[in-house]
């Protein structure tokens, strides 16, 4: 089964990847971003779904369910949290907002920076929360200290029973706020309002219909019993009213993904590769099986598999002739190399490409191969894209082959 994140996100832009030496002025402008946009998201979602269709950039791109039950917003740059989603359920309505940044590297740089951040505003202050060690996780063997920081943050201009936290991750930052509104508290246009039962026929009073099972609502399978209008007969008309259309389930927001699950994802996929790359026509059913959605390419013999925060391209339609590229923006090259690293492990490879300098140490990209099998086996990096360059900008690929 694939990680993922299940959540119902408003998402509002933030700023793109930072380096270390940025995070402060990256948590400046998260909560800027926050103040100006999420706050509107959460308290009046009609005014922020009506200001992203008339922003003339299009960096957000709104959308709904068929019912209105679900609105939505994504962001066109995944490198920052900008998610919106507005959920209307028969009671309650919940809106959640995300901004931040993601791909930093450097953990104790961000949690210091909002320190520091809380400290020079006299209007917010950290409620609860702290740092949450994650050493039993199987991602901890990758990155070294794992672990998560969560803060609950007061003072930012929202309801009282509003929730906004803060959450530090080894590369990513992101200020998520939670609330929920009854649904009889919404305003006009906020949400599909059920329509108004029928009042009945003056004179008329409503009696159970025996023959009609009774199903959710106290009006359906019932009839309308009418009382004379003279007084003087004892005759009835039954007159079944119509049921009411079918409410269509409210279709699931998109996931938000977080680095550390699509290096979790990462990782799968690499396996999965490593394990069928000499019998590359058992590669999309071992992809299948694990979960990922796989569709075949333009070529005979290609396909591509889908996951959260990841997708791979598997070529090879017979012995020897085996292809694969994972890749990820979400994953940097430094932890792309340690799963490379990891999953390798054990099987006879050495650092090293075929085609590297005799002497010389292995280049970030060069990553191992396997010289006992026949044939070769080659597993390097390069930057996610199409290019196969050797890249570090925040993104990664692993190839196989």
């Amino acid at each position: 089964m694939l990680p993922g994140v299940a959540v119902c996100v408003f998402a509002v832009a933030g700023p793109s990847a930072l380096a270390a030496q940025d995070v402060a002025s990256g948590i400046a402008v998260t909560f800027e971003t926050f103040e100006d946009r999420c706050v509107l998201a959460l308290t009046d979602p009609d005014a922020y779904f009506a200001m992203l269709e008339q922003e003339p950039d299009a960096r957000t791109f709104p959308a709904s369910s068929e019912d209105g039950s679900v609105r939505i917003a994504l962001p066109s740059d995944m490198s920052s949290a900008e998610n919106v989603s507005v959920v209307t359920a028969p009671d309650v309505q919940q809106r959640t907002c995300i901004t931040g940044f993601y791909l930093s590297d450097n953990q104790d740089a961000m949690i210091d920076a909002f320190m520091a951040y809380v400290d020079g505003r006299a209007d917010i202050s950290i409620t609860a929360g702290g740092y949450v060690p994650m050493t039993n996780h199987p991602l901890a063997d990758l990155v070294p200290d794992l672990g998560f920081a969560r803060y609950v943050v007061d003072g930012l201009a929202l309801p009282d029973d509003a929730v906004v936290m803060v959450h530090v991750a080894p590369d990513a930052f992101e200020v998520e706020a939670l609330y929920s509104v009854p649904t009889g508290q919404l305003g006009a246009g906020a949400m599909p309002v059920p329509a108004a039962e029928p009042s009945p026929v003056p004179g008329a009073t409503i009696i159970p219909n025996p023959e009609v099972e009774t199903a959710d609502t106290a009006a359906e399978g019932q009839f309308l019993q009418l009382a004379p209008l003279d007084g003087q007969g004892t005759e009835t008309q039954a007159v079944p009213e119509p049921a009411p259309a079918p409410t269509p389930p409210p279709t699931p927001a998109p996931a938000a993904i977080d680095p550390q699950t699509a290096a979790i994802n990462m990782r799968l996929a690499a396996t999965l590769c490593l394990e069928n790359i000499l019998d590359p026509v058992s590669m999309p059913d071992a992809f299948r099986a694990a979960g990922f959605t796989v569709v075949s390419g333009l070529d005979a013999g290609s396909y591509e598999a889908t996951g959260p925060g990841v997708n791979a391209i598997m070529i090879g339609t017979g012995q020897g002739d085996g292809y694969c590229a994972i890749q990820s923006v979400l994953v940097n090259l430094a932890t792309a190399n340690a799963i490379g690293a990891a999953i390798t492990e054990g099987r006879g490879f050495t650092p090293g490409s075929p085609e590297g300098q005799a002497g010389q140490p292995p280049g970030i990209c060069d990553g191992f191969t396997n010289w006992n099998t026949r044939p070769v086996i080659t597993l390097s990096y390069a930057g996610a894209g199409n290019s196969g360059e050797c890249i570090d900008d925040g993104s990664s690929a692993i190839i196989i082959r």
